[in-house]
C-alpha cells in the first residue's frame, strides 16, 4: 500500500505520533480528537493484536473541519497533497436528500479521480433514519455498520440498529456496503494508544476504505478507476447480513468481504472504459467474463453521477440495463434499475465458458461516461490455505516437503480433501457454488494415495502431510498445482464448506 495516499477529514486532528499508525501528515492546526483517531485506526493500526486492512500504507494525511465552508477547501489541499481517497466519519446535519456537499464531491471524485468514503449515519433509531449528507450523492462510498457476532461464523452478525438506511429523495440506494461498527478495538489517545469500543458508522466506513487501499496495492490501475474500486468493492461484497443477499436497504450489497476483493483484482475480474453513445452496437455494449462451471457469481456494472462545477445539479446522464447471457446466448441474470447509477446481477454458472454482462442503453444524455463491470465468484471468498509448514524444507527436487493444510475459521475437526496436480483449476463444479481450486490428472490420484492428504482438520483446523518432489531434470521448472477441500459437518460431497486458492509450487533444483 506504500502508493496509496488516504486522508482522514474528521472533526479533530489524529493523533501524531500513534505507537500504532503509520507518520501523520496533518494539513491544518487543530485539537487532537480520539473519533479521528479511531478513523485512523480503522484504515492502517498496526497492532499486532488488533491491525487492520491498510497497517502497511507508509502516511496517513489528517485534516479537521467539516461543513459546508471548510470540507471543499481542505480536500483541495488534500487532493493537490497526491491524496487518492478519503474518510468522512462526520455529517452536516442534512439527511435525506443531494444537498450541496453530496454535489462537491461527486464534482470531485468523478473530475478529481479520488474516491470519498462515508459513514452512512446513525439515525437508524429514529423515525426519519435517512442516510447523511455528504454522503447521500452517487459516486462516494457510504458504508452501514453491524455488529460482529465475534465469532468465525458470520450468522450472528446484524445490522446495527443505528445504522441510517433510508434512501435520499432520488430514490438511490444508501447505503451501498456493510462494514463492523460495533465495539471496535483501535487506536486512541490514551496512554495505552488503543480505544477498545469505536462504535457507530464512524467506525464501518474507515473499514471499507481500508480495504481499498488494500486492493489498489494488487493494483495500482484502480487509483485511476474510481469506477471499478466502487464496483469491486460491491461485487465482492458477499456476506449477506440482512435482506436480500444482492441488494436491501440496511446492508445494501452486502458486507466487504476483504479476500474476495483481493481475488477479484488480482485475477483481473473487471473491465472498464469511458464509453460515448457510439460504444453501443444496436444500443448493446457486451462485456465479457470467463467463468468456471459451478461458480457463484455476482457482477456490477456502475456509472458515475455528473454534477456540474458550481455544485448546484447532479444528474444521472445514463441509465443502462443488465442482463447475463450464457456462452450459448441464454439469459441466465438480469437487472433494471432507473435510479440507481449501478446494476447488481447473481447467478450459478452451470457450464464453463465466456458469459456476457450485456449492457442495453436506455439512456445517453452525456458526451462520456465512465462505466466499469466487475465480477466475483463465490470461490474468491476461499477461506481454507495450502503452504509449506513451518520448518519445511523448500520445494526442491529430491525434498521431503512437509504442506499444511489449512482452515483457520470454520475448520476444526472438519473433513478435507488435498491432492496436487500438473494442471491448474478443471471444470468440476463443486457444492456450494465453488469449482475445482486445482485440476484432476493421474498425479492427482497418484497423491490422494499419500498419507494425511485426506483427513479431519485438528481443533485448530489444521493437518499437515509429507511430499516427496520428484528428483528428475525433467521435472525442474514443473509447477504443481495443489487443491484443498474442506467439508461442512456431513463430511459429504454434497456439503462443501469451502476450498483453498489454488497454490502452485515451482520444482527448483
Amino acid at each position: 500500500t506504500s502508493e496509496v495516499n488516504l486522508l482522514v477529514n474528521d472533526t479533530g486532528q489524529v493523533q501524531v505520533g500513534n505507537p500504532f499508525l503509520p507518520p501523520v501528515i496533518p494539513l491544518n492546526s487543530a485539537p487532537v480528537g480520539s473519533h479521528a483517531t479511531g478513523v485512523a485506526g480503522n484504515i492502517a493500526c498496526g497492532h499486532p493484536d488488533f491491525r487492520a486492512s491498510c497497517h502497511s500504507v507508509q502516511r496517513l494525511f489528517s485534516a479537521t473541519g467539516f461543513g459546508d465552508s471548510t470540507a471543499p477547501g481542505l480536500w483541495g489541499t488534500a487532493i493537490a497533497q497526491g491524496v487518492d481517497y478519503g474518510n468522512c466519519s462526520w455529517w452536516n446535519g442534512l439527511k435525506g436528500s443531494v444537498a450541496f456537499l453530496d454535489r462537491f464531491f461527486d464534482y470531485t471524485i468523478r473530475n478529481f479521480g479520488v474516491m470519498m468514503f462515508k459513514s452512512t449515519g446513525n439515525q437508524g433509531n429514529t423515525s426519519e433514519p435517512y442516510t447523511t449528507t455528504p454522503g447521500n450523492g452517487f459516486n462516494m462510498i457510504s458504508s452501514g455498520a453491524y455488529s460482529d457476532g465475534d465469532d468465525v461464523l458470520w450468522d450472528g452478525d446484524v445490522m446495527a440498529s443505528s445504522s441510517s438506511y433510508w434512501n435520499p429523495a432520488p430514490g438511490h440506494d444508501k447505503p451501498e456496503v456493510a462494514s463492523p461498527g460495533t465495539c471496535v478495538t483501535t487506536t486512541g489517545t490514551g496512554s495505552s494508544g488503543l480505544q477498545s469500543c469505536f462504535t457507530g458508522t464512524s467506525s464501518a466506513s474507515p473499514l471499507t476504505a481500508g480495504v481499498a487501499g488494500l486492493i489498489t496495492s494488487g493494483d495500482t490501475r484502480l487509483l485511476s478507476e474510481m469506477t471499478t474500486l466502487k464496483a469491486t468493492l460491491m461485487a465482492s461484497a458477499w456476506h449477506n447480513i440482512e435482506g436480500d443477499p444482492l441488494l436491501s436497504d440496511k446492508d445494501g450489497v452486502g458486507g466487504v468481504h476483504a479476500g474476495a476483493a483481493w481475488a477479484l483484482v488480482r485475477d483481473e475480474q473487471w473491465w472498464h472504459e469511458e464509453i460515448t453513445t457510439f460504444s453501443f452496437v444496436n444500443g448493446v455494449l457486451d462485456v465479457p467474463m470467463p467463468l468456471d462451471p459451478g461458480d457463484d457469481v455476482r457482477v456490477v456494472a456502475l456509472w458515475f453521477g455528473d454534477a456540474d462545477s458550481a455544485y448546484t445539479t447532479d444528474v444521472l446522464a445514463m441509465d443502462l440495463d443488465l442482463a447475463i447471457l450464457d456462452p450459448s446466448g441464454q439469459v441466465v441474470a438480469s437487472s433494471v434499475s432507473a435510479l440507481n447509477p449501478f446494476e447488481i446481477a447473481g447467478f450459478r454458472a452451470d457450464v464453463g465458458g465466456t458469459y456476457t454482462a450485456r449492457l442495453t442503453r436506455q439512456r445517453f444524455d452525456g458526451d462520456s461516461e465512465p462505466l466499469s463491470v466487475a465480477w466475483s465468484t463465490r470461490s474468491d471468498t476461499a477461506e481454507a490455505r495450502v503452504d509449506l509448514a513451518p520448518g519445511s524444507p523448500d520445494f526442491r527436487m529430491g525434498e521431503l516437503a512437509r504442506l499444511r493444510f489449512e482452515e483457520p475459521y470454520e475448520g476444526a475437526g472438519r473433513m478435507y480433501v488435498a491432492w496436487a496436480a500438473l494442471s491448474g483449476p478443471g471444470s468440476m463444479p463443486l457444492d456450494g457454488g465453488f469449482t475445482l481450486p486445482a485440476g484432476f490428472d493421474y498425479m492427482a490420484k497418484f497423491s490422494l494415495l499419500l498419507p494425511d492428504f485426506v483427513g479431519t482438520l485438528d481443533a485448530d483446523g489444521r493437518a499437515e502431510a509429507d511430499f516427496l518432489v520428484p528428483f528428475s531434470s525433467a521435472a525442474q521448472g514443473v509447477p504443481l498445482h495443489f487443491g484443498l477441500v474442506v467439508f461442512g459437518p456431513s463430511g459429504s460431497f454434497s456439503d462443501v464448506q469451502t476450498v483453498a486458492t489454488e497454490r502452485i509450487f515451482v520444482i527448483d533444483f
